[in-house]
């Protein structure tokens, strides 16, 4: 929304972006006790959020929720460490525990200038087809990527999984250096098997 902020019919807005609103809850810390209480459905924050955020934390939740069940107890703070290191892979703003451990304080909140500095990962592409034969995915894009760079690939029920990009054609079936034109799709080896809607993505 476009607001403006007075005092003393003075206006106090700045060319600055400034950001205000909750952080994103995390509840890992609190996923064994949830479960042990007999909480058996959660909800994930996905209202206005982008299709690769919902997958990344549904599928981080998913592998923490499926480790703390098989291994009947708490998790060791190395797997913890882990699970949350894994949904934070989607973060793209600050976290909270926000009311579970309590009373909920200041640290709840953002409010500073607008930075993209808490992204760690870039979403570059949702996948159109695989052919098992060539081993080629099919990759529709969303942001660029060249030729060498490492990526992920997130995929229902499956741990991440990289590759390296050994070439890039584009629709006419030319091989490009770099994939720079979003929404559109592109060929690139991939040496194991993937899913239509599985996504890829970049470290930063």
């Amino acid at each position: 929304w476009q607001y403006h902020v007075y005092q003393d019919d003075k206006e106090l807005n700045t060319d600055i972006l400034y950001s205000m609103g909750s952080k994103d809850l995390l509840a890992a810390d609190y996923m064994y006790e949830l479960m042990d209480a007999g909480v058996s459905s959660l909800k994930i924050e996905g209202r206005m959020k982008t299709e690769y955020y919902v997958a990344s934390v549904v599928s981080a939740y998913r592998h923490l929720i499926d480790e703390i069940a098989e291994n009947d107890g708490p998790l060791s703070p190395e797997r913890l460490a882990y699970h949350k290191k894994e949904i934070l892979r989607a973060e793209n703003r600050q976290t909270t525990t926000a009311f579970y451990p309590g009373a909920a304080g200041l640290n709840t909140l953002i409010y500073h200038a607008y930075s993209d500095a808490d992204v760690n990962h870039d979403f570059l592409a949702k996948v159109a087809g695989y052919d098992q034969d060539a081993n080629v995915a099919y990759l529709e894009t969303r942001n660029a990527f060249d030729v060498g760079e490492m990526l992920e690939v997130i995929s229902p029920g499956k741990d991440k999984r990289t590759f390296k990009v050994e070439w890039i054609k584009d629709p006419k079936g030319e091989y490009l250096a770099s994939s720079r034109r979003p929404m559109v799709v592109v060929q690139v080896p991939i040496p194991f098997e993937i899913g239509e809607n599985d996504l890829v993505r970049r470290a930063r």
